[in-house]
Order: C-alpha cells, then structure tokens, then sequence
C-alpha cells in the first residue's frame, strides 16, 4: 500500500549573482521564480507503479510514463483547482485512477491552511474531475486520500476530519475522527481489508467500518500527539503499522503499532538507540516489496542528518546518505520492487536504479533560475566536518556561453555575505556537461573551523556569471 503525504516546506529560493573577479562584500540572494511551463525542483510527493510515476512539487504536478525519462506538468490551465502554486498529495489507485489532493503554501506556521480540493484523473492527465466544500468536502486543504472498489473514497482534511465518499464522488460527507483538541486535523490515512487508520492531531486513529466511526490512541506517555504518517504492512503475525510522529519532543520519529490480542501496543524506534536510524525527524513511511521498509528522514540536529532509512526484511536498519543523493533532506521515497527507489529532495528528484547503491538526479531547473547557468550541488547537505570531512562542490559549465573550458572561482560566505575561504581561484575547468569536484573542510581562510550555521558557496564562471547555493554546517 502506498503512504503518501505532503509536508509543507519552505525553503529560500537558490539565485545568481554577476560581477567581476572582486571578492563580494555583501551577497544579495533574490528570488528568481521558475518559468511557468516547468516542473519545480522541491519535490514533496512521489507516488510510482510499473508504468508510470507521479510527482508533487512546490508548484505544480508532474507525470513520467518512461521510467523519468520525460515529464508532463499539470496545473491550473490543466483543469486543475486552484492555481499553478498548489502542492498536495499524491496517490494511484489501484485501478490506475490519480488523485491529487491541493493545497497552498503557507508565508507562516502560524496562517491557516487554505487549499483547493480534490482532483482525480482517469486517463493519466487529460481531463480532471474535482470536489471542495461546496461538495461536501470538510476543508479544501486536502492532506491524503485513499480509495477502495465500489466507489469508495476518503480525504483527510485540515479541520474537516475524513471526508467519505461510497458513491464515487457523487455525494460527501465527513466523519471527525477524534473530539480531542486538533483531532479534525487528518494528516494522513491508510487502510486495510478491515481497518483504515488515520494520522490525526490528536493521535492515531483507528476505524473498523469505513470511517464512520473511530477509536482514538495516543502515543504512549506523551502530551502532544500528532501523527502526521502512517504506513501499514501486512505479516504473517498481522499487522504492523508504522507511524511517524511530528514534534520536537522525546517521542518525536518512528513507532510500529501492533495489535497484542487486547490492544494496540507502541514500540519506539529511536535514532539514538537503533543503530542505522540517524535521523527522528520522519517526512515519508513506504512499504516495499517482500517486507522492506523505507523511510525518508531529514536534518534533526547535531548527529541526526537525515538520509533515506531502509529496514531490511531480517529487521536490521540503515540509512543511505551520498551515493549521489545531493541532500540529505528527504521529503518522499517510492518504490515498487525496492530495485527503483525515487526520493524526492529541495535539490530535485532522484531516482536509484540498482536498490539504492547509487543514485542519479533529475533536475527540472537551473539551479540559479536562469537558462545556461552552471549547474552544482553541494554534498552531504548538512555537513558535519568532524563525520563527513569534506562537503563536496559537484559542478558544471554546460551553458552558453560556456561550452568551451572556463575560468573558475569557488567561494565560500557566510549569511552575512562576508567572504571565508576560496576553494577554487582563477582555475580552468572543461566546459560542456562533464561534471568537476571540489571539496570544503568546513574551515575558514585561517584553517579554523567555521562555527555551525548556513553558508553560502559562490561559483564564478569567466568571472561573468556566478551560481550560489547553500551548505548547512552541523557538528
């Protein structure tokens, strides 16, 4: 079964800067909007079958049909709801019907959540069909869905609980999951023959006839009790149902629910008790096949820097960073035979071929915003100098009019646009699509090392054009 859900997750806009060969004082980081018929490169949502993949980004939707070879964008002049800055979830159903759940960005935690409903496809893209509350739907801020034969469907909504459907979309109602404070917060959902689970801001909730009804249970020995993703998996013992949970307490990362003959039991899975875990903070829960697990996790502080985590079937764990993941920020993971695995990152989408042992990057922009920019990535991101010891600058000159070899600076600044080390000066590089390296030790000019925070690196090409990204120094 497939868990997909959407976070919301803002993150500043990569930009260019021009000039001359002069260090630069100050840096100025503006906005530069992707062009409109394109893809965005945050990717939040992946939902895959052999045939075809789905994607959510920060913009817009996006389909491939030969295995991310070549992508469609759908959005409002598609027939979509709501306009072309909509993100949401992403599902296949298993009778190959996709439903996108949309919803907008938020400027801060603290604005309510607005979104523009439900859209479902029946011929991969070409005409869409759409509910909202004038449906019946309980909120238009629509997190996850799932679907069943017989015309049934359910929506979890910001503040609406599940909207249920047994008519095909004909006619809506909702069912509220929990009285608690936030319990109508619906997060995520999934479901089996005889139960369908909800993640919910007042915990897990369990129905065992459709939605209609509920009984609630809270993370053991906490005060807050949001669940924001749930995966189950069916094993021979029964069930096993994974949970993920949202805050920056104790409890904060992964738990298996099982059922022990009278009740629901909650075993934790802590990064720092569980070697192979190394982050608690949990975007995504996927099952693949033959009983594996994965996990997308991200930065969680000093010693937690994401990655994707893998639970193999003889229930050791671990986590794979690098391999050409160009973040460590992973905010979805799909797969169907645990042999092709998409992650969706800040960076891009990437997608492993060979079970996770490498992996390659599908980049829908230029990095800077503009066409014929050079193209880089810096990697792990974060970095911690005393675990990884070099962060590693991966870069080319691919662009007009810089297919021939091109002088090249590399610098690092911090937020505050002041200059700290040059990695690269007046170098010359091959130009056209082959990639170069180069590497930072997280010291300054002095070989002192910087202090944690954000930094920028500044790539000048011909000293005319220059691309800027960012690396997170952890410890």
């Amino acid at each position: 079964m497939k868990r997909i859900l959407v976070l919301l997750i803002a993150w500043t806009a990569l930009a260019a800067l021009a000039g001359g060969r002069e260090p630069i004082p100050r840096c100025a980081f503006p906005d530069l909007p992707p062009p409109e018929d394109s893809l965005d490169n945050t990717i939040v949502g992946i939902d895959d079958t052999a045939a075809v993949v789905w994607i959510g980004t920060l913009k817009n939707f996006g389909k491939s049909t030969d295995a991310g070879g070549t992508w469609s964008a759908y959005g409002y002049d598609d027939g979509l709801p709501g306009s072309a800055a909509d993100i949401g979830t992403v599902r296949i159903a298993g009778n190959g019907d996709v439903y996108l759940g949309c919803f907008y960005p938020r400027q801060s935690g603290l604005d309510p959540l607005q979104g523009a409903g439900l859209a479902r496809t029946r011929d991969g893209g070409n005409t869409w069909e759409y509910w909202t509350t004038s449906d019946g739907l309980g909120n238009n801020a629509v997190w996850d869905t799932e679907s069943a034969g017989a015309g049934n469907i359910w929506a979890g909504c910001w503040t609406g609980g599940v909207a249920i459907s047994s008519d095909d979309g004909e006619t809506w109602h909702s069912s509220i999951p929990s009285e608690f404070d936030y319990g109508d917060n619906v997060f995520a959902l999934a479901r089996t023959e005889d139960y369908l689970f909800a993640g919910t801001g007042a915990g897990l909730a369990i129905s065992s006839d459709d939605g209609e009804s509920w009984t609630l249970f809270g993370v053991p020995g906490t005060s807050s009790q949001v669940v924001g993703f749930v995966e189950v998996q069916q094993k021979e013992d029964g069930l096993w149902v994974w949970v993920g949970t949202v805050a920056s307490e104790d409890w904060y990362g992964l738990w298996l629910v099982r059922w022990y003959d009278t009740y629901w039991g909650w075993t934790r899975y802590a990064a720092e008790n569980n070697p192979g875990i190394n982050s608690n903070a949990i975007y995504w829960i996927e099952s693949g096949a033959n009983e594996h697990l994965w996990v997308a996790t991200a930065y969680n502080g000093p010693g937690q820097i994401g990655g994707i985590t893998h639970r193999l079937p003889n229930a050791t764990w671990e986590t794979i960073t690098g391999r050409g993941l160009f973040s460590n920020n992973i905010y979805s993971v799909s797969t169907v035979d645990n042999q092709t695995i998409w992650a969706g990152t800040p960076l891009g989408l990437h997608v492993s071929r060979d079970g996770g042992a490498s992996f390659d990057i599908i980049d829908f922009q230029p990095r800077s915003g503009f066409i014929d920019e050079p193209v880089a990535y810096a990697f792990p991101n974060p970095f911690s100098p005393m675990g990884h010891g070099e962060c590693t600058i991966r870069f080319s000159v691919s662009g007009h009019p810089l297919t021939h070899d091109a002088l090249v600076d590399i610098d690092i600044y911090d937020l505050e646009g002041r200059h700290v080390r040059s990695i690269v000066s007046d170098e010359v590089y091959q130009g056209g699509f082959e990639y170069q390296k180069d590497a930072w030790d997280g010291a300054d000019a002095s070989g002192r090392q910087v202090a944690n925070g954000v930094y920028y690196y500044v790539i000048q090409a011909n000293g005319e054009r220059a691309f800027v990204g960012k690396i997170a120094v952890v410890e």
